[in-house]
């Protein structure tokens, strides 16, 4: 599948950010549809078109690039998705 969003580039990382902080980064390899998560008692119809990366925890070269680093995040923002330009 292709990067769903036709109006941005297709990223190349993605990083796991906890309270500001880049904890983790993956080299993304493609995206696919997400499957239905059997744990999740609130599985419908609207969650059916999300999608997933498939990755891998990226090299050590550019893991030390961006771990530890601060993220700045719009106040309020709510969406679990931010788009940087690395």
């Amino acid at each position: 599948m292709a990067w769903p969003d036709t109006y941005r580039p297709t990223p190349k990382y993605a990083f796991a950010v906890a309270w500001g902080i880049i904890r983790e980064v993956f080299e993304i390899e493609r995206w696919e549809m997400a499957a239905p998560m059997a744990s999740r008692d609130d599985w419908d119809d609207s969650l059916k078109d999300r999608v997933q990366f498939i990755g891998r925890v990226a090299s050590e070269e550019i893991r030390g690039r961006y771990r530890g680093k601060i993220v700045g995040f719009k106040q309020g923002s709510a969406n679990p998705v931010t788009y940087l330009n690395c």
